[in-house]
């Protein structure tokens, strides 16, 4: 965190003052890249540590043999039974290291044969299957045919139309006053808002995607005070997010 707010206090990507909704998405697309960058760039990752499908007790106790052996065949102070001891530990290492190999060989042969190799979440990402992935389909209500809505953008219209009319309306202007008044409920008011929400949050909970966690925006929010308050209120105002 050190390492980052030294940089924060140095380098930060000017944004566009203008008003318009093109200026907002590019100021929101910029910023978000710049920070989630800059992230990367200030965290060392800790090496993951990945669980063996082939590991098993088998395998266990032949490496407990094995590193038992080797050590009482380093420990002997006699000639003849350390050569003896040394003999030992390698016939012992020559079984650990086969049932390694086959531990391996076996759980490849049984993951390349199986009949759905690569399991749900490769259904889920990859497969055009009905079931897995599709958007939810809306009927439309008062109609006689059997039409329904044919993307996830065009769902979410229909509810908002359907059950939510009162809010429909103010978002699509018919009672302009009402509208604008909504909309200055939602924006930052000022900076201590902003400090206030982000001092709230929960550090110890993992990151999305960018890597970008709750201190880093509250060391962002600490050394730049406005720049939060402007970007956030601009997308507030123009209805806009970051694709990323």
């Amino acid at each position: 965190m050190k390492k980052f707010e030294d940089h924060i206090k140095i380098e930060v990507p000017p944004l566009n003052k203008d008003e318009t909704r093109e200026a907002v998405m590019e100021n929101a697309t910029a910023f978000t890249n710049w920070l989630s960058n800059k992230v990367q760039s200030c965290t060392t990752e800790a090496p993951l540590k990945r669980s063996s499908n082939w590991w098993n007790d088998g395998i266990e106790n032949l490496e407990r043999k094995y590193y038992r052996a080797k050590t009482r065949s380093i420990r002997c102070r006699h000639p003849e039974l350390k050569q003896i001891l040394k003999e030992e530990a390698k016939e012992v290492k020559k079984l650990y290291a086969k049932a390694i190999y086959e531990a391996k060989e076996g759980a490849w042969r049984e993951f390349i044969t199986r009949h759905q190799a690569w399991g749900r979440p490769y259904k889920l990402l990859v497969k055009d299957k009905k079931g897995y992935g599709v958007p939810p389909r809306i009927k439309y209500p008062g109609s006689n045919s059997e039409m329904k809505t044919e993307s996830r953008v065009e769902s979410e219209e229909l509810l908002l139309k359907e059950k939510f009319p009162e809010l429909n309306r103010e978002l699509e202007g018919e009672d302009e006053e009402q509208r604008e008044a909504l909309q200055e409920e939602v924006l930052v008011t000022n900076a201590e808002e902003i400090a206030k929400f982000l001092k709230k949050r929960n550090n110890k909970k993992a990151p999305g995607k960018d890597r970008v966690r709750w201190k880093h925006l509250e060391i962002l929010h600490k050394n730049k005070p406005e720049l939060l308050v402007n970007l956030f209120n601009g997308c507030l105002k123009e209805g806009v997010f970051p694709q990323e």
